[in-house]
């Protein structure tokens, strides 16, 4: 049983590209049309974060750390620090849980370089993000271990794949044949295609809400005389 289906560059514009007619069932787009499908493609998923859908992923990273060492500062591509799951290992194999805490508990420790085994992590959310850790590791404590919040790379050689939920591709896959089928002037169907590429924007915008009983209604200070 496999479950992670995903499509690469080539296979959203191929797909994008027989969608709207102007490539066969079976056959592959030219390298004109792969080029400007590539541009697509990276602007409708720049147009998708624009609405709020963050495009991102989860990767675990290990880090190496370094005795007496407090700060590490994290690639650029991270976004956030997901809570609850670090931890750090020894050098027998064995991994320890990291707590989070917030920035006022770190501030407010009398003694930041005590050494020792690391059971605290402060992440600072700043042009770059870094996580400092209480203890401040000792050399019994090689790696830590995080779950990187990673913005989505651009989309620039035919093997890269999105890395997203598969629930997302068909709004990436309609949202490149609507454009595709306006550049090659199929102005019906392309109407078509932008309004199946809407729905699904929809949803995917509505992913993460919840709808619930509560009602809130605005008042302007007006009462309508009967």
């Amino acid at each position: 049983m496999s479950t992670s289906f995903d499509l690469n560059r080539t296979d959203i514009i191929r797909t994008a590209a027989q969608l709207c007619g102007v490539v066969a069932a079976g056959d592959d787009p030219d390298t004109a049309l792969l080029s400007m499908g590539s541009d697509f493609l990276n602007v409708i998923m720049k147009e998708m974060q624009s609405f709020g859908i963050m495009l991102r992923k989860l990767e675990r990273t290990t880090i190496p750390l370094i005795s007496g060492t407090a700060s590490y500062t994290l690639d650029a591509s991270t976004l956030d620090v997901d809570t609850d799951t670090s931890y750090v290992s020894d050098g027998n194999g064995t991994d320890l849980r990291l707590m989070m805490i917030p920035r006022g508990q770190y501030m407010a420790l009398t003694d930041k370089t005590t050494q020792g085994q690391p059971t605290q992590m402060y992440v600072e959310k700043t042009a770059n993000i870094t996580v400092s850790l209480y203890p401040v590791p000792d050399g019994n404590w090689p790696t830590m271990t995080i779950p990187r919040v990673v913005v989505i790379d651009d989309m620039t050689t035919a093997s890269s794949v999105t890395g997203l939920q598969a629930k997302y591709l068909r709004a990436i896959m309609l949202g490149v044949a609507h454009m595709i089928a306006y550049a090659h002037s199929l102005n019906d169907k392309a109407r078509m295609l932008k309004a199946d590429y809407d729905q699904a924007l929809g949803i995917a915008k509505n992913d993460d809400t919840e709808r619930g009983a509560t009602r809130l209604v605005a008042n302007y200070g007006l009462r309508m005389r009967r």
